[in-house]
């Protein structure tokens, strides 16, 4: 079936989702996120366009883009090669790293643009990652609150608070700390789906290692070896891990950050 043609914004502002091929991670380690935000912000001025807001996790990475001289999937289409060809040469790969088409959705209007922002920001909370949108380096959200700036137009959304940009910043902060209802594009399929196959993964994982959950609830150590396939290998959610295992989502990520410190 023919895909659809991407709905064009009238203000040239985008939130964008690009994810890795059969959601395999995209960075493996900080230095892949560095070098992601370095590739961002070249390919940005090359043309001419602007970010306003950006948060990266493992296998999937969140933009909020307004167009300059080429459209967004010029501008992506530079990005993913240049971050491609590093990541492939550093780890000897080849083939594709990002899923064919990146998604897209025109943010129109200044209170949505907000929302999504903060949206973004809040993604590595959302996952267990860290407690405090604060604590997370790899998003834009401390550009927002502090006085260094890289590569985000943040004066730009915070006078969409108020002109006074020390104001604007107080107001943000606590807009960041307050639900959010709206409909917000999400990298996640449909949950019956996802429900449904990780489900399947698990069950058939303990299936072909001879285990039971009465086990794994007995033995820490080999409670933590199960997490860490699951999560790295299987690529299960945190969610649903911790839902089998009956462990939180800050658990199932302080499992697998110990085992990343260990193997390095």
């Amino acid at each position: 079936m023919a895909r659809g043609k991407r709905k064009k914004s009238s203000t040239g502002i985008y939130q964008i989702i690009i994810r890795g091929n059969e959601k395999k991670n995209i960075f493996l380690d900080d230095q892949d996120k560095d070098k992601f935000i370095f590739v961002l912000k070249t390919k940005i001025l090359e043309t001419d366009s602007e970010l306003y807001g950006y948060c990266l996790m493992e296998n999937h990475a969140h933009l909020i883009l307004k167009e300059g001289l080429r459209g967004i999937a010029d501008v992506m289409k530079r990005v993913n090669i240049s971050y491609a060809g590093y990541f492939n040469k550093k780890y000897k790969r080849t083939g594709h790293l990002f899923q064919d088409r990146f998604k897209s959705r025109p943010l129109e209007d200044d209170k949505y643009l907000l929302t999504v922002i903060r949206y973004i920001h809040n993604s590595p909370v959302e996952a267990g990652i860290v407690k405090r949108v604060e604590d997370y380096s790899f998003s834009s959200y401390n550009e927002y609150i502090n006085e260094k700036r890289e590569i985000v137009k943040v004066e730009k959304i915070l006078k969409l608070i108020s002109a006074d940009i020390k104001k604007a910043q107080t107001e943000f902060i606590e807009l960041s700390k307050k639900t959010i209802r709206d409909n917000v594009m999400d990298i996640r399929k449909d949950k019956d789906e996802t429900d449904k196959e990780e489900n399947m993964r698990i069950k058939n994982f303990l299936k072909i290692n001879n285990l039971s959950l009465t086990q794994i609830e007995k033995n820490k150590i080999l409670r933590n070896k199960v997490v860490v396939k699951l999560y790295i290998n299987l690529k299960i959610s945190a969610i649903k891990i911790g839902y089998v295992l009956n462990l939180s989502r800050v658990s199932i990520h302080s499992i697998v950050r110990d085992y990343k410190n260990r193997t390095k």
